[in-house]
């Protein structure tokens, strides 16, 4: 026996007076406006609404309109139509299936948005979908409106746009497919990921987590303004840069893995602006084989700016380290000897004068020992690095 209760309350929003009430789907296929496939009889349409909806198989329920609710709870299949939206401001919890978001008309985008700093989407099971037009992908969107935020745990995959005029905090998975995804305004990941392709870096300030690009770079467009902070960049592919864009590095990560060298930033040109240690992980390449962590395209006209501080590897094993090599048109990473400072793969007398230099400019560079400070300890260090064999 199934028993089903509807509660009512008074909820004032925006200065008006809204009955709260818990709607539940019927079953089956249908439009979400239609009155009859809810209980009890309604739509749930104002702030105080939460709304149960549960299909199995292909059924699917179709929201064409622009409600504002303040919760849903899913477990099977939702499609945002052209014209529809759907504005929530508690919580959207999927146990299982999708919310599918059209592809949107012209000047009217189909759309997920919060209306409250502590709005969530939480996907236990099966996630977002973006099914956005290949001709105009800004026509799918999840969006975090100015002054609030939106926390996402799960998967949002797709061809759309993820959009941060507020703060967008992903502890889950943004996976572009088809024509691909675009982010924009303040994106945090704790303990989340940006993959797949194509990926257009729209303005986005991205903060911590993993940038993952697979098949193409991750773009930041001519005219954007992009910064990516505390980013490991895990894949081969990295991020491009369009003349005229700019793209702010700080802090990044890179991650080695089964022997393809990382290629952080490609400029074809625009600016890069670097700043922050060089974190490094995964599998150790062959000692003193030189990778282009940046690098500029032939021919490109392109400005690097600032630089990394020092590369960083809790994990390396003794008499080794990473060294960093800043030229006019990139930057070069290389695994070498402890005492190795001139990149020769070897340690001499040049490699003291090398070090001193760096030593006596209070370079990070000269910080052997990992405390953060260039002192008498790091001479000591070099001293006894200087004296073991190389390579």
């Amino acid at each position: 026996m199934v028993i089903r209760v509807a509660v009512a309350v008074a909820v004032v929003a925006g200065g008006s007076v809204h009955a709260q009430t818990l709607y539940t789907w019927r079953g089956g296929s249908g439009a979400w406006e239609d009155s009859a496939r809810w209980d009890p009889t309604g739509v749930p349409s104002t702030p105080g609404d939460a709304a149960g909806i549960a299909t199995s198989g292909t059924d699917a329920v179709t929201l064409n309109s622009r409600p504002i609710i303040a919760r849903l709870a899913l477990s099977g299949s939702l499609r945002v139509a052209p014209a529809g939206g759907l504005y929530f401001i508690d919580s959207i919890t999927i146990t299982s299936g999708s919310i599918r978001v059209g592809q949107g008309i012209a000047g009217q985008e189909a759309l997920l948005a919060p209306l409250a700093g502590t709005s969530a989407i939480t996907a236990l099971g099966g996630g977002v979908v973006l099914d956005g037009n290949p001709a105009n992908v800004a026509n799918a969107r999840v969006l975090a409106p100015a002054g609030g935020g939106l926390v996402i745990t799960g998967t949002v995959r797709g061809q759309g746009v993820v959009q941060g005029d507020g703060t967008i905090v992903n502890t889950g998975q943004f996976i572009a497919s088809g024509a691909g995804m675009r982010l924009l305004g303040s994106i945090v990941q704790v303990g989340g990921s940006i993959s797949g392709g194509p990926l257009v870096l729209d303005g986005a300030d991205v903060e911590g987590g993993v940038l993952a690009p697979t098949g193409v770079r991750a773009r930041v467009p001519g005219g954007r303004a992009v910064t990516l902070r505390n980013v490991t960049i895990a894949s081969t592919l990295g991020v491009a840069v369009d003349p005229a864009g700019s793209l702010s590095v700080e802090s990044p990560g890179i991650a080695f893995g089964a022997g393809q060298p990382p290629v952080t930033v490609l400029l074809f040109g625009g600016q890069l602006d670097l700043s922050g240690p060089l974190r490094v992980s995964g599998a150790l390449p062959p000692l003193c084989q030189a990778f282009r962590v940046v690098d500029v395209a032939p021919g490109a006209l392109a400005q690097i700016t600032g630089r990394l501080a020092k590369a960083v590897d809790p994990a390396l094993p003794p008499n080794r380290r990473w060294a960093l090599q800043h030229l006019p048109d990139g930057v070069l990473l290389r695994l070498t000897c402890a005492a190795d400072f001139d990149a020769d793969c070897a340690v001499d007398f040049n490699d003291l004068l090398a070090f001193m230099n760096l030593y006596n400019a209070g370079d990070p560079e000269a910080d052997l020992n990992g405390d953060g400070a260039v002192d008498f300890n790091d001479f000591l260090a070099f001293l006894n690095a200087f004296g073991l064999p190389c390579p």
